[in-house]
């Protein structure tokens, strides 16, 4: 059995990650891919962070651990969203790598992982990570731990800096209290599985992504966050133990924001397969918490002429949810006819030059959720975004949101140094880290869909 540390970096692609390493700007993470290996990763489909982090912990997909997005969506109810609700640690259907070392008799400590809140008891420590609300005190575990947290911010105060620079000085004061909270928890027990999770460079790619990735040189601000994010890393793995595996990685990528909007419901209703007026279930878009409607206010559809509806899962990945009787309220297509119609959505779909691909929901997901799933995703080319907007207009359309220069890529990144022999190969996949991480703790990757690196 080997004791093992895992640090994430939320949105730290492989070409960004060689990119910086090889200018110096990372010294301790650069050092230890020389004495281990460094690979790209595939992450989640889509590439989200509240999905991939999910995969990474339980070593399973979207469609057996069940988080698909920062939001829960009623698919049975044409994919709404439920009202005031985000994904949280109950929504995870299979076990997390701390559960499985639990079971073990093992002892771990997780700090600022997505989608742990609310926390619940395990053998060791825990404090949640994004969606965890400002002074909860559900946000750690055990309760003793609350001393320790003195100053600690789950992310960053708002109103965030609008400037490079003092974005790139609040997220370093971030990474240094996540090392020290790290850094202490170690010094006063020894674990056998440490999680931390960094999510600063996603913070920053989102905002500044033409300064920071796309340019020849990193802007002096961000180079000063990098090396404040790579003394982090140190100073955490330091103090875990040199005695220990380590693996680092990313939950995705990034690449260039969106500069058009791609209208899903525009083209299924230019098509006859989405059908706008006032049908029976018209309260339930009215009272619904699905109301961006782009091109002018709410246009209700009539659910009963409706085939297929469309949202974006994120960005630029969507999906289409059929309106199949006994799955929907107003289900208009036989179960026995929902084959035909996603094939049609899909060659539809595909005509688009926004388009890149679109495959039936069976071709990219296994698992007992699926049904979670919508029925056709699809995936749009870079530089545009997926919009429900079923009103008047073009199907492609300007889009601007100067909080979104940089969009999530899907090749994330890993890291795996300290197991003489073993290396990261080429093909790797985000869930592989869980699976490399119970191989070398020794219970095992059994059930996992993750390929263990050793």
């Amino acid at each position: 059995m080997r004791r093992v540390l895992i640090l994430g970096l939320d949105g730290f692609g492989f070409d960004f990650a060689r990119r910086v390493f090889d200018a110096g700007l990372m010294p301790f993470l650069a050092a230890r891919s020389k004495e281990g290996s460094l690979s790209p990763a595939r992450s989640t489909l889509p590439p989200v962070s509240t999905a991939a982090w999910t995969t990474i912990s339980t070593g399973v997909g979207v469609g057996r651990h069940g988080i698909l997005d920062f939001r829960r969506r009623d698919l049975p109810n044409y994919g709404f969203l439920e009202p005031g609700r985000l994904v949280s640690s109950r929504d995870v259907k299979a076990p997390r790598l701390w559960d499985l070392a639990g079971r073990a008799g093992l002892t771990s400590f997780i700090l600022n992982l997505p989608v742990t809140f609310p926390v619940s008891a395990l053998q060791g420590a825990m404090v949640t990570g994004v969606l965890t609300p400002p002074d909860s005190d559900r946000g750690y575990y055990p309760p003793a731990f609350a001393p320790h947290l003195k100053g600690y911010r789950y992310d960053l105060d708002e109103p965030v800096p609008g400037d490079l620079k003092g974005l790139c000085e609040a997220l370093a004061a971030l990474e240094r209290r996540r090392a020290e909270v790290a850094a202490g928890a170690f010094g006063r027990d020894r674990y056998d599985l440490g999680l931390v999770v960094f999510t600063g460079p996603d913070r920053l790619f989102h905002k500044f992504y033409r300064d920071v990735c796309a340019a020849g040189e990193v802007p002096a601000a961000a180079a000063a966050y990098l090396r404040e994010l790579d003394a982090a890393c140190e100073r955490t793995s330091a103090a875990f133990g040199a005695d220990a595996a380590l693996i680092v990685c990313s939950d995705h990528g990034f690449g260039p924001g969106p500069a058009r909007a791609f209208h899903v419901n525009r083209l299924l209703r230019r098509e006859g397969m989405l059908a706008a007026g006032v049908g029976p279930y018209v309260l339930n878009v009215v009272a619904g918490a699905f109301r961006r409607f782009a091109g002018g206010g709410a246009l209700p559809v009539d659910w009963r002429r409706t085939q297929g509806y469309g949202f974006p899962l994120y960005m630029r990945w969507g999906g289409v949810i059929l309106n199949v009787r006994g799955e929907q309220p107003e289900g208009c297509i036989a179960p026995e006819a929902a084959a035909a119609t996603a094939a049609r959505i899909i060659a539809l779909l595909e005509r688009e030059e926004a388009v890149a691909w679109a495959r039936p929901r069976e071709e990219l997901f296994t698992g007992p959720l699926i049904g979670n799933i919508p029925h056709v995703v699809f995936a749009l080319r870079e530089g545009y975004v997926i919009s429900e907007g079923k009103g008047p207009g073009p199907l492609v359309a300007p889009y601007g949101d100067a909080a979104k220069e940089g969009d999530h890529s899907p090749e994330a990144m890993a890291l795996l140094a300290g197991v003489a022999g073993a290396r990261v190969p080429a093909d790797a996949a985000i869930a592989d880290v869980a699976a490399t991480a119970a191989a070398l703790l020794g219970f095992g990757p059994a059930g996992m869909d993750g390929r263990p690196w050793v």
